[in-house]
């Protein structure tokens, strides 16, 4: 079986210094906007429906820092090519068989795509 590490992306939101922000220890991510012409998967998508992704992309550009003593951080423009949309969530998924193939091959076309590196289909 294949391992797809999920990384939560979210960054709390550190405010002004020396300002309280009642949303200071809030998450915030970030956003893929798509049109239903890009994704029509995506029609009859709701506010908080939850959706599980496979994304072909591949960085633009990108702007590092190093500070001494910490780790370089930074930003990175990442054009997004491919998308798939998985009929299920992972949460889903983990609940029922159907869920557990579907996953299986997600990860398995995950692990496929990775050994081919740069390759472009």
């Amino acid at each position: 079986m294949v391992k797809v590490k999920m990384i939560d992306v979210g960054e709390k939101n550190e405010g002004l210094a020396g300002v309280e922000s009642p949303k200071k220890n809030e998450k915030y991510y970030p956003t893929l906007y798509l049109s239903t012409k890009q994704l029509t998967a995506l029609k009859g998508k709701k506010p908080g429906d939850k959706l599980t992704l496979l994304v072909d992309a591949e960085v633009k550009g990108f702007s590092l820092r190093s500070t001494k003593g910490k780790e370089e951080e930074g930003n990175y423009d990442i054009e997004v090519q491919k998308i798939g949309i998985s009929k299920r969530t992972v949460q889903e998924d983990d609940d029922d068989d159907k869920g557990k193939k579907e996953n299986e091959r997600l990860k398995e076309l995950t692990k496929e795509r990775l050994a081919g590196g740069q390759e472009k289909n």
